[in-house]
């Protein structure tokens, strides 16, 4: 693979970049204030099993994603919302990465693959996810 070639895949992340440039600059937003508090709910184990695996939310309830992310993020970053902006756009940016190249696999070209990253990183129904914490 050629240096051009390895360089489209790193297009659709700039674009997203230069679009969406405030994310990066944005703070928390309605429901991520009720996850930031979930590190005080935990004083022992059990505290720690309640907070991650009881429903909450519509019932919802995802490990990984939100209760551990919080968790970790809040304990280490408190209220400074940066580190939790910067995750979030790397996993964009990899689910970017992703889209362009199974969009390759498919169209069997790399141009359209590119294409394809490129229109669902401009999309105005990411902003929701890229701004908001808690729909990560």
């Amino acid at each position: 693979m050629t240096r051009v070639a390895r360089a489209a895949y790193f297009l659709p992340p700039l674009v997203c970049l230069i679009v969406f440039w405030r994310v990066p600059f944005t703070w928390f937003i309605s429901d991520d204030f009720a996850w930031l508090s979930l590190p005080l709910q935990v004083h022992s184990l059990n505290d720690f099993w309640d907070a991650v695996i009881t429903p909450r939310a519509q019932g919802t309830v995802r490990v990984l994603s939100e209760r551990l992310f919080f968790l970790v993020f809040s304990s280490l970053f408190g209220l400074h919302a940066l580190p939790y902006r910067l995750w979030l756009l790397g996993v964009w940016f990899a689910d970017l990465t992703f889209a362009a190249l199974i969009g390759e696999r498919l169209t069997g070209s790399r141009a359209a693959g590119v294409v394809c990253a490129l229109l669902w990183s401009t999309s105005a129904l990411s902003v929701t996810t890229l701004a908001w914490v808690s729909a990560y």
